[in-house]
């Protein structure tokens, strides 16, 4: 017992001698990619803070969310594990199960200073040990400036989760407009009728990404303001694709694919992009490494570190070269870069990577195996429960699109009668 507690004793004077990075973690609410003005999608949506960061630390180009849904998707990244194992977890509106660890409350463990502001986990209900500890850290409701003010000590290291209902829905309808955005410069996804009303409707969701962003920088500030910039990993992303049809909630790359870039003063090259698979999940493992803290075996995500400090190489996710067989446990996508074909599974399949990428991989296995392609309806997250009527498909009063108007559109209205809010 004797020789327990002075090796605990020596391993927290070894990391309290050690100065430790801080942690600022900005996640947006429903800001999916390529809606950041550093991938030129187009000259209308302006985040230079997020762009900032990319430029001053790495950019992701293919960053995926676990699953294109709140509750589980941050559940995810809090616990760096997939969705689907997190039980109740996975759900919309769920909680969070006791069996599990999130990385707040471990760095807090270890002598971190932790905290959340705005929407962290949620949406559902906590129990148990999460009323008395939150797994995104304390609340703070006055927002990062008072989280720094009771910071414990200057020597203390903080880990910080800067939330945000931005560009969730409602919009003030013409928002964008307003504020001076050019609609005709807008880029569409392709699926999405090209109409005034949907032009609008996207510029009030630029608004909102761009205002977030806003609120960022003043964090930023805060850290130049008390010296602690170049000492604290700054990560700006979202939690899965825009508030649209066929992406929030969507198995496809608008539902899934989202933003990130990634900051730790020198110890990220500048200028870094990566253009590999990466998770979300990522992020905890990653976040752990960096304070020295053992990443626990339950985490499925793998640390970034190695590939951001040029020690390492991201993870082989797909190994093209071979025909490898391995069991999906969760809806995947694999996306045909020739033809924009997609292949979704049901969970417990198997699935086949072929030799070429720009082949469909095969699906083998014994429960039921779904494929959908082109323009053709997706297998959604769950039940689909709009009309084809733009409006429904929000759960807003945006962008109203009479059913002449999309059966006029280039575009499927299968798309638009399966989007979900």
């Amino acid at each position: 017992m004797i020789i327990r507690l002075f090796l605990f004793i020596l391993a927290i004077s070894q990391l309290e001698g050690k100065k430790r990075p801080n942690i600022l973690f900005c996640i947006a609410d429903d800001w999916g990619a390529p809606h950041a003005s550093i991938y030129k999608n187009d000259d209308v949506v302006e985040t230079p803070t997020f762009d900032r960061i990319a430029r001053e630390g790495a950019l992701f180009h293919n960053a995926y969310v676990s699953s294109p849904s709140c509750t589980p998707c941050r559940n995810s990244i809090m616990t760096g594990q997939w969705h689907w194992r997190l039980k109740e977890g996975a759900n919309l509106y769920g909680t969070l199960s006791q069996e599990v660890e999130t990385y707040s409350r471990i760095l807090k463990k270890s002598g971190y200073h932790t905290g959340s502001w705005r929407k962290s986990f949620g949406p559902g209900k906590l129990e148990g040990k999460f009323l008395k500890e939150h797994p995104a850290g304390r609340p703070y409701r006055k927002g990062f400036s008072d989280f720094l003010a009771q910071r414990p000590s200057e020597d203390t290291p903080f880990c910080f989760w800067l939330g945000a209902s931005d560009p969730h829905r409602g919009y003030k309808k013409g928002s964008g407009k307003q504020s001076g955005m050019d609609l005709s410069k807008i880029k569409l996804f392709s699926f999405f009728p090209d109409d005034p009303e949907v032009r609008s409707d996207v510029a009030d969701y630029y608004f909102e990404v761009q205002r977030f962003d806003s609120d960022v920088s003043k964090a930023i500030a805060r850290l130049e303001a008390i010296g602690e910039l170049e000492n604290t990993i700054i990560v700006i992303t979202g939690d899965h694709g825009m508030p649209f049809p066929r992406c929030k909630s969507n198995l496809y790359d608008s539902g899934t694919r989202v933003p990130l870039a990634i900051r730790w003063g020198q110890k990220i090259k500048k200028g870094l992009e990566f253009k590999d698979f990466v998770s979300l999940t990522d992020l905890a493992p990653t976040f752990l490494q960096a304070a020295s803290v053992t990443i626990p075996i339950e985490m499925t995500g793998k640390s970034l570190l190695p590939a951001l400090t040029g020690k390492g190489e991201l993870r082989n996710l797909f190994s093209p070269e071979k025909n490898d067989t391995f069991p999906v446990k969760s809806r995947l996508v694999w996306k045909d870069i020739h033809h924009d074909h997609t292949a979704i599974t049901s969970s417990s399949t198997f699935a086949t990577i072929p030799q070429a990428f720009g082949q469909m991989a095969p699906l083998t296995g014994k429960k039921r195996q779904f494929r959908t392609h082109g323009m053709e309806t997706p297998i959604m997250a769950r039940p689909s429960r709009s009309s084809l009527a733009w409006d429904c498909a929000q759960n807003s009063t945006n962008g109203v699109l009479a059913n002449d108007r999309a059966k006029n559109s280039t575009i499927s209205t299968r798309i638009l009668s399966n989007s979900i809010t």
